[in-house]
Order: structure tokens, then sequence, then C-alpha cells
């Protein structure tokens, strides 16, 4: 499996059509249809990947996305029909990692998750090397005091 996704989006054929070639890539993906279902989803399920819709019904997704950063630093891959460049810049700026428009082509969808589960792998890889360089020296610290 390559890491698991949750999906918040409110059109029922785009959030099928993402999990369908998420899924073909080895992705576990879960759904949830709003904000506030994406939230439930969270409490039971820790996702790798967030992919958000702006558009959903009561909360949108520059609230779920504000209140998600205060809780969580999961990486958030926003698709959504709004392309200005005010609405990719405020996005961004509330801490999206990834702004993606509708229509978008499902493989750039998939190259563009594979390349954040890449990068929070490399990540999390130089943080054990760094950690595994320095246990020792920690210790013999400890150890002198």
């Amino acid at each position: 499996m390559q890491g698991n996704i949750l999906v918040i989006e409110d059109v029922k054929e785009m959030a099928d059509l993402v999990t369908l070639y998420l899924s073909r890539e080895g992705f576990e993906v879960r759904a949830a249809e709003s904000a506030e279902d994406g939230f439930a989803v969270i409490e039971g399920w820790k996702p790798e990947l967030v992919i958000l819709d702006i558009n959903l019904p009561g909360m949108d997704g520059f609230e779920f996305l504000q209140r998600f950063r205060r809780l969580d630093d999961t990486p958030v891959l926003i698709i959504s029909a709004r392309n200005s460049d005010e609405d990719q810049i405020s996005g961004l700026g509330i801490g999206a990692d990834e702004y993606i428009t509708k229509p978008f082509s499902p493989k750039v969808l998939v190259a563009r998750v594979r390349a954040l589960f890449r990068r929070m792998r490399d990540f999390l890889e130089k943080i054990r090397r760094t950690y595994c360089a320095l246990a020792p020296l920690f210790l013999t610290m400890i150890l002198v005091y």
C-alpha cells in the first residue's frame, strides 16, 4: 500500500473518480462529502494526505483547512473549480501544500500525490538519519552528567 488518503469532495462522481485512480495506484482512500464528515473520518483514522475541495456544503474548504491546521500538519492538496489567483494564494497561504484546478487530468493528480508522498518520506528519512547520528552524542552527554 502506498499510503492513506482522505478525499473531501461533495460531488460524488468526482470523489469516485479520484478514489478510483488513487486506489488503482495502491493508495487506501476514504471519502467524505462535507468538511464536517471529513473531521468525523479523521477522528477514527489518520490520513497521510487530505485532498480537499473548496466549495463544500456547510463549512467550506478554506474554513476546514484553517481548523485542520490548528490540529494537524498532514499535507493537504486542494482540488477546486475556483481557479482565481486569489483563491489559489488563499489556499496555499492558509496551509495547503498543493492546489489543482478543475478540470484536471487524473494522471497529473496521481503524479502530484506521488510527489507529495515522496517528499514526506524523504523528509522522514532525513529526520531518522539525523536522530540516529545524534542519538549516541545525546546518550554520551546524559551519561557524563
